[in-house]
This record gives C-alpha cells, sequence and structure tokens, in this order.
C-alpha cells in the first residue's frame, strides 16, 4: 500500500503520515474486524517520550495504548529485537518503513539520535519505563487491574504472570 501526496514539506508530516496509514490498513476491514499492529515497548517508549514534551498530562505519558477502537497492539509487551527474533524464529518476514531513517522528524530523531545515548546510559531504561508506567496507570485507575476484580499479579526478575478471571494465564518480559 502507498498514500498518495502527502508532500513532507507540508507541516505536521507525521501526523498525517500515520492517519493516511491507518486509512489505508483499516479500508478492508469488515465489520467487528479489528487492525492488529506491529507496534513494540521501544514504539510505546518513543511515543511517552515525545508526549513529556508536548503535553504536562500524566496519561499522556503512559505511551501508545493496547487498544484503540479497532487497533490492536499485542506487541507493545515485548521488545523490538525480541519481535525480530519471533519473526526470523516464524519465518514471517519483518520490514520497516525506509522513512525512519529521516531524522528532520520528531520520533525519528529520538530514536536515531536520543536512544542509543540513553540505552547506553541506562541500559535497564525499559523496565523502568515498564514500572513506572504500570504504577502511573494504577494511580490513574486506567489499569486492566482497576477494573477487573480477582486479578493477580506475580512478578519475577524475568516478567510478570497476570492471572484471573477474565485473563488466560499469560507472561509479561521485561
Amino acid at each position: 500500500l502507498h498514500a498518495q501526496d502527502l508532500g513532507t514539506e507540508a507541516g505536521d508530516f507525521e501526523n498525517r503520515a500515520r492517519k493516511a496509514r491507518r486509512s489505508l490498513l483499516s479500508a478492508d476491514l469488515r465489520p467487528g474486524e479489528c487492525l492488529w499492529m506491529g507496534h513494540h515497548l521501544e514504539d510505546s517508549y518513543e511515543w511517552s517520550l515525545m508526549q513529556k514534551y508536548r503535553s504536562g498530562q500524566p496519561k499522556s505519558s503512559l505511551g501508545i495504548p493496547v487498544r484503540n477502537g479497532k487497533i490492536i497492539r499485542p506487541f507493545l509487551c515485548v521488545s523490538k529485537d525480541q519481535l525480530i527474533s519471533l519473526s526470523r524464529f516464524e519465518k514471517i518476514s519483518f520490514s520497516e518503513d525506509p522513512t525512519n531513517k529521516d531524522t528532520k522528524y520528531d520520533r525519528n530523531f529520538l530514536r536515531g539520535e536520543l536512544l542509543p545515548l540513553i540505552k547506553k546510559r541506562y541500559p535497564k531504561y525499559l523496565k523502568h519505563y515498564v514500572n513506572h508506567a504500570n504504577h502511573l496507570a494504577a494511580i490513574l485507575h486506567l489499569s486492566i487491574t482497576n477494573r477487573i476484580h480477582g486479578n493477580q499479579i506475580h512478578i519475577f526478575d524475568q516478567g510478570a504472570i497476570i492471572q484471573g478471571p477474565q485473563f488466560t494465564q499469560y507472561q509479561v518480559q521485561e
């Protein structure tokens, strides 16, 4: 699929491109179907970091929502490296938008310039981001564990297991 007439010289390119991409991908959805996206943990961290510079609202720093209407992002608890490893294991081709390398766009600047420095200096930054986001979501009463009673969260060094009447048992890795 190719978005037409976006023109990078006009303002707000990133937002216009995101809307065009969603529109193209959603066009073939039948009633009741959802669009599953491949966003991963680093995407959520980047978005969260951008929002901290654009908004003073605590909710905006939680990261990308797992579900937003018909859009579902099941890999937000998985790192990009883990997702690439899974795609190789399953023999699923992995591709990246070539415009991701252009640092004139805010998100690409964070991804290409700032995050390598953060990752080198603070190798557990994603773990701390997830812990902070989970605590903030609980405080703001936005956590799924606030909405469904009878859940248990078992935390281990390797991740956590969420168990409850509305969940099948699953593990969330670091």
